[in-house]
């Protein structure tokens, strides 16, 4: 019988343990769920943030590409000008040289060229049409 004692209260006593073990699981799993919850509603937050900062890095990296794009096209519009003005310049050097030809073979026709004075051919050194024309009259 005093067996019987010890065990009812060792049943008690387990009870208790097993009760102070629920209470203090339970309150354990409501802390950690109320932390669960505050890290996921952080999580989102930063989601949120995350993918803001992505779309504005998305555009930004298209906003270089049509920066980039529209200097290239840009400086391929500067060289069709530069190559442009490089041609006439050419043009205009290959006339200015045409016309030095045609003053000189003037100048020769008339006997007005310095070298031909040198060579003994009629003409005279450094003189104007006009002085040329008064020359021969």
């Amino acid at each position: 019988s005093s067996n019987e004692g010890l065990f009812m209260k060792s049943k008690i006593n387990q009870e208790e343990i097993d009760k102070i073990i629920q209470e203090r699981l339970s309150k354990e799993r409501e802390e950690f769920e109320a932390k669960l919850k505050e890290a996921n509603e952080n999580i989102e937050g930063l989601q949120t943030g995350l993918d803001f900062r992505e779309k504005q890095l998305k555009e930004l990296k298209n906003d270089l590409k049509e920066a980039n794009d529209k200097t290239k096209s840009e400086i391929l519009q500067q060289e069709k000008i530069r190559e442009s003005f490089q041609s006439q310049i050419r043009a205009i050097e290959r006339v200015n040289e045409e016309l030095k030809a045609k003053i000189n073979r003037y100048k020769e026709g008339f006997g007005l060229l310095p070298e031909d004075a040198a060579d003994g051919k009629e003409g005279v050194k450094n003189t104007t049409l006009v002085d040329q024309l008064k020359v021969e009259k």
